[in-house]
């Protein structure tokens, strides 16, 4: 997927228009985190032992999942991992989406009644984003 001109420019657009604070993944069976583009065949960082890797495995869990926040492998900054499964029969496992809390954080701020009002994001298992 990270070759395929199509997706590239899909990615590409899809980073554009959130102002570069989504960055896709094509993740493989192994976990590995490929760019999108690819810059090289070799993964990046290995999601292996991340919660958002093993739901995609799991067919249980299998389907769109957002993850509790964690720090980047790549970046090292906070970001939301959001992955969404590949078709059966790929070599890839998922496409992960990690939203950068940074970026997004200024624009909610913006918007809270201020001195003391609040804008929290929870997820279903208590978990503030």
């Amino acid at each position: 997927p990270g070759e395929a001109p199509a997706f590239v420019e899909l990615a590409a657009n899809f980073k554009r228009l959130s102002d570069d604070a989504i960055e896709l993944w094509a993740v493989d069976k192994q976990g590995g985190a490929h760019r999108i583009p690819a810059r090289s065949r070799a993964p990046v960082a290995n999601f292996s032992e991340r919660e958002h890797f093993r739901v995609q495995l799991n067919p249980d869990t299998r389907g769109l999942f957002i993850s509790d926040p964690v720090k980047s492998m790549v970046s090292g900054r906070w970001v939301v991992p959001v992955t969404y499964p590949v078709a059966a029969g790929s070599d890839f496992a998922m496409i992960s989406a990690g939203i950068q809390l940074d970026r997004i954080v200024p624009p909610f701020e913006a918007q809270r009644m201020k001195p003391n009002g609040s804008i929290t994001l929870i997820k279903m298992n208590g978990v503030t984003l």
